[in-house]
């Protein structure tokens, strides 16, 4: 996933009316993508543990 594609799904979790959707769907597109890239191994689970990573240090303060 690009950077930009994670602050544009970012940006939509952050409508109230979008998160709950985007919450489910992103894990499972970033588990299909990597099928496609024959990446073996990155289960739905572990793609949001990815996303959960990815928004911890989106979040962190700058040094």
């Amino acid at each position: 996933m690009t950077a930009l594609g994670l602050a544009l799904a970012m940006q939509a979790a952050a409508d109230s009316r979008y998160a709950f959707w985007w919450s489910l769907r992103l894990p499972r597109d970033i588990s299909e993508a990597a099928m496609h890239y024959r990446v073996q191994g990155l289960s739905a689970l572990a793609a949001q543990e990815l996303v959960a990573d990815a928004r911890r240090l989106m979040e962190a303060h700058l040094c």
